[in-house]
């Protein structure tokens, strides 16, 4: 792709330099800026058989927005402070959950919009609404930067009217939207058949561990019924227990973790697992808390070994298990995770295996308690039935599902990481697009 001749310096923070004819300028000098509002849900009248389309910030996500979860009446509208907006509006989200803040997305639909968006209606001839939408969307983490990412800090449209933006001659605009359209479809096309792959593994992975864990590796071993509605048949020789019997005879080795309040926490010192670093079937590691020495022995902590099997007993999904993992520092675990040091007749590996098949997360999600937060019990989840195969054979499925699963799971990183190269690769193609790095005008791009 070629470049422009001549360049000259802004030295804006976001931006350091543009092709020598743009202009740089605030935004709101090309397009009109609004916001919208919210009737008042115990109004019956503004709401029930609405015609309106209205907007909230969630639904960004989509990108175009042809149509909305929910309408408003005309008495609605009238009656608060939402306004109609015209199909092509800009929308930002001034507030939301996740990453939802300072997103962008197109409104292909007359409708109106809570006070948690914001839009750009650009002017016509001068600024392209597509062209803007390419701008804020490259500039998404530069903007969240101006707030920060707690939830109370939101965007104001005090803040939005002092964005500025290249500002190329309008066809140029044009010429940069319609090649970006192009491209960035291209790129997402790709993305979306990476991404089908990874999901087409992990329904094979699933398969693979359902079939071992409950039906053996011998497809000619005679069955019968287990007795338990959620498992079926299982090979005629297996026997079943229950999930707390499957624990050694020492004390602790079945028992919920340790409620360590903040004023405990440390930099250093022993680790604490906490329930987000319980996957299925997988340790993730995510967020780093320690406890001291002495905290430890205050509270009595039960130490947490490598190979012992934590489950987790919130959502989601509720009873997921992995391994604890060897992190060359003392451990101990949060309380809603459950400590299962297995008796030596058991194989860890193929309990956590058990533990992550659909079936049994299905079974734990439907008999789950909890007002708030699905959640279950160590006494609870201490009765649930558990199929026991004879050791060999539980040593023997895990060794199995221990090659076949990292063989997926190498497969599928590798998948992951040529995502990863084509969204930093559709970033970059936009940033240079809607900064005069490459020149879109030639016939071909």
């Amino acid at each position: 792709m070629r470049s422009y001749h001549e360049y000259k310096i802004e030295n804006h923070e976001w931006v350091k330099t543009i092709p020598s004819h743009w202009s740089f300028a605030k935004i709101a000098h090309f397009s009109d800026l609004r916001t919208g509002g919210t009737p008042r849900k115990n109004v019956l009248a503004y709401w029930e058989n609405g015609t309106i389309p209205w907007m909230t910030s969630g639904e960004v996500n989509e990108k175009n927005i042809y149509k909305t979860k929910s309408h408003i009446t005309e008495s609605g509208l009238n009656n608060s402070n939402a306004n109609l907006l015209p199909e092509n509006s800009v929308m930002i989200a001034l507030s939301g959950q996740g990453k939802t803040k300072a997103t962008v997305a197109i409104l292909k639909t007359i409708a109106a919009c809570s006070q948690s968006l914001a839009a750009f209606v650009c002017n016509e001839n001068r600024l392209h609404y597509r062209y803007l939408f390419y701008y804020l969307e490259r500039n998404y983490k530069n903007i969240r930067g101006l707030v920060g990412d707690n939830l109370r800090d939101g965007l104001s449209l005090t803040k939005l009217r002092e964005f500025r933006s290249p500002i190329p001659p309008f066809p140029e605009q044009c010429a940069i939207a319609n090649f970006l359209d192009r491209k960035t479809a291209q790129i997402d096309t790709l993305i979306e058949k990476k991404q089908h792959q990874i999901e087409l593994l992990h329904e094979h992975r699933t398969t693979l561990i359902n079939q071992a864990v409950t039906k053996g590796l011998n497809p000619d071993t005679p069955m019968k019924d287990s007795g338990i509605e959620w498992v079926g048949i299982v090979p005629f020789h297996w026997k079943t227990t229950r999930i707390k019997f499957l624990a050694n005879r020492e004390k602790s080795s079945f028992i919920d973790g340790d409620w360590v309040e903040s004023p405990y926490i440390t930099d250093s010192g022993i680790r604490i697992i906490q329930t987000g670093n319980v996957g299925i079937g997988k340790y993730k590691e995510q967020g780093f808390r320690y406890i001291s020495d002495q905290t430890f022995h205050e509270l009595k902590c039960t130490e947490v070994y490598p190979n012992d099997v934590l489950i987790c007993r919130l959502a989601s999904p509720v009873g997921r298990a992995c391994l604890a993992p060897d992190l060359e520092v003392r451990m101990i675990t949060a309380v809603d995770n459950c400590i299962l040091k297995p008796a030596n007749s058991h194989d860890a590996r193929y309990i956590v295996y058990q533990l992550s098949t659909t079936t049994y997360l299905e079974y734990l999600e439907y008999i789950s308690r909890g007002s708030t937060r699905a959640r279950i019990s160590r006494s609870m989840l201490g009765n649930l039935a558990f199929i026991a195969p004879p050791l060999p054979e539980q040593r023997g499925i895990a060794d199995f599902l221990d090659k076949k699963t990292v063989q997926i799971d190498n497969l599928s990183d590798r998948i992951q990481t040529q995502i990863t190269y084509y969204q930093e690769y559709r970033t970059a193609l936009i940033s240079a697009a809607v900064t005069g790095k490459i020149d879109v005008r030639a016939e071909g791009y």
